[in-house]
């Protein structure tokens, strides 16, 4: 994995780190992320590195450069 995801990948983890199913359901990211109880916030940040993800296996973006997200 690249680094030009690593800001969004850490912002994803924080916000999941302090979302309120993870701290007050008492349960694992994973299983918020397969019942789909996270925050919008987080969902935001999560569709974000996804698309980092994405953009880095497109030729013609890995030659443009990576997109400030």
């Amino acid at each position: 994995m690249g680094k030009s995801c690593d800001l969004p990948r850490k912002a994803f983890v924080k916000c999941m780190a302090s979302d309120p199913c993870v701290k007050a359901g008492r349960r694992t990211p994973k299983e918020c992320l397969l019942d789909q109880s996270i925050s919008d916030d987080c969902r935001k940040l999560l569709n974000s590195y996804k698309f980092c993800m994405k953009d880095q296996l497109d030729m013609r973006r890995r030659l443009r450069g990576p997109k400030a997200y």
